[in-house]
């Protein structure tokens, strides 16, 4: 049986041979650059059906891209939760160890993390993933757990001089956001297993890498803004006021209205600060729902919907192109996103042809699939604005800022409960003035809270440009300045690709409109988005 399999691929190698030797031999003299450029892309097309199509069957192809979607463009939610969870605490954990006499807020920039501290905290995310999965049938997370590391980031002189594929501003604008996580810069990255690196390059998973620190850094804010509403003490009474029988005597009443003239000028000074908090939630979260809602969904799905297409009829297909109000039955034919089921044409090969009674189109072969997943990451990069340097540069002062409010608000709560201490239970740290911090870190989150304020209507002016902008040219989502072309050639007979254009800016721009939040200050109305 060996010696017949072996007979028969040296046969198929043969022919291969024969066949590449005839279309050189076509190519004459004087030799003809459109001629030869169709000959490579013949011989090109052959080995890609016959070679690369063996080495990398498309079930194959489509459950690593799918690894991507799910854990690098944030597909799979409690993944990018638990990181940020972990991360937070480890954090945490290292303020406590090193800094006891500390009495400002961390700054932006923190201490580089060990390799062993950044696989210690994905590790424990696998094992709180691995948790959630009862049944332990869930191949892709295993998946991941082979592929994915949480690594430094080479240093400069480590990186090669060769210009690479993708050099281009997103790259450097991705990098941004690579030191929200740990306060130091560190990146996701994945593993390439051969002889997948021939569909997927080094270039391609670094692009993948900026996008993950973008999406993580919009995500992160969004929950620490979220969690400042869990902080008991802050919002309300804690623990509760005095009750009868005490109320009913003259020294709990003296306690009572002292205890609620202080919660009272508490909420008076914080009142701004929740309102500024409040707007910057509603555009944090609004912006992140547009990104990974919309844009990335939809473009994700796009592009999936092209490869099962090879496997469709022509009626099947036309039907899935169609905007339909109902979406269930496009989506049931995709891999899986945000908690959907599996298609069975991505599980296994036989499904792929388990449509005899239909005429359908060959599978895409790997090198068309590759050239329409690069496309398709570009168009990506343009839709997130991460090629926008103005736009990056304004996200990224907005989740320092973000950060630096919430470090003062935090320690604020620390200090008004050490005074609380005093005050109540006569608990006195003698060597701490707790009045005078509390009056520093309320002037320091005044001030805070005035750059949050810019932060905010610097990143919605911009992309009041950008929409300005894009609707001057005629242009939306999806008309990027990265690959020379939007449409791919699908050489191997089946349906042409075409990258995913969606709707614009002003999308995103009504529903801020529509939230917009005013805040008197003073003299006059500041209109935070």
């Amino acid at each position: 049986m060996e010696e017949q399999s072996r007979s028969i691929g040296a046969a198929v190698e043969l022919k291969l041979l024969h066949e590449h030797s005839q279309l050189l031999s076509e190519v004459k003299s004087p030799i003809s650059a459109a001629q030869l450029s169709r000959a490579v892309s013949s011989i090109r097309l052959s080995l890609s059906r016959n070679t690369l199509q063996e080495l990398l069957p498309l079930p194959k192809i489509v459950q690593h891209l799918r690894l991507l979607q799910e854990f690098f463009l944030l597909g799979r939610g409690e993944f990018a939760s638990t990181l940020i969870i972990e991360a937070d605490s480890h954090a945490s954990i290292q303020d406590i160890q090193s800094s006891h006499h500390r009495k400002a807020p961390r700054n932006a920039a923190g201490v580089l993390p060990k390799e062993g501290e950044l696989n210690a905290v994905l590790a424990r995310t696998w094992s709180i993933l691995s948790a959630m999965d009862e049944d332990g049938l869930d191949e892709d997370l295993e998946l991941a757990q082979d592929l994915l590391r949480l690594n430094l980031p080479p240093q400069p002189q480590d990186l090669p001089v060769s210009p690479s594929e993708h050099s281009s501003d997103h790259q450097s604008n991705g990098k941004l956001f690579n030191d929200v996580l740990f306060s130091a810069p560190c990146v996701l990255t994945m593993q390439l297993p051969a002889p997948f690196d021939l569909f997927l390059s080094k270039s391609e998973v670094d692009v993948y890498t900026d996008i993950n620190a973008y999406l993580i850094a919009l995500r992160r804010a969004q929950l620490r803004l979220a969690n400042l509403w869990k902080q008991t003490p802050l919002r309300r009474d804690h623990p509760h006021p005095l009750g009868p029988p005490a109320s009913n005597l003259p020294y709990g009443q003296q306690t009572l209205r002292t205890r609620q003239e202080r919660r009272r000028s508490r909420d008076n000074a914080m009142r701004k600060v929740w309102a500024t908090c409040g707007a910057a939630l509603f555009l944090v979260s609004e912006i992140t729902s547009f990104f990974e809602g919309e844009i990335i969904q939809d473009s994700w799905q796009h592009f999936c919907r092209w490869i099962t297409q090879s496997t469709e009829s022509p009626s099947e297909t036309s039907s899935s192109l169609r905007p339909a109000s109902s979406t269930s039955n496009t989506r049931s034919s995709l891999p899986r996103f945000a908690g959907q089921e599996l298609s069975s044409s991505f599980t296994t090969q036989a499904s792929i042809t388990s449509l005899p009674q239909h005429k359908s189109t060959a599978p895409h072969d790997p090198e068309t699939i590759s050239t329409a997943h690069r496309t398709f990451l570009a168009t990506l990069i343009s839709s997130l604005l991460l090629a926008d340097a103005k736009f990056t540069s304004e996200l990224r002062a907005l989740v320092t800022h973000i950060d630096g409010l919430i470090a003062y608000v935090t320690r604020l709560q620390a200090i008004q409960q050490s005074l609380d201490l005093e005050a109540d239970e006569g608990v006195v740290d003698a060597l701490t003035d707790y009045e005078k911090e509390e009056r520093n870190t309320l002037l320091e989150i005044d001030r805070g809270r005035k750059r949050l304020d810019g932060g905010m209507k610097g990143v919605v002016g911009r992309l009041r440009e950008l929409d300005a902008e894009r609707m001057g040219r005629g242009a939306g989502f999806g008309i990027t300045s990265m690959g020379k072309a939007q449409e791919v050639d699908s050489r191997d007979g089946g349906i042409q690709y075409e990258a995913w254009r969606g709707g614009g800016l002003d999308r995103l721009l009504m529903k801020l409109d529509f939230g917009s939040v005013t805040v008197e200050d003073q003299d006059s109305s500041v209109e935070l988005l």
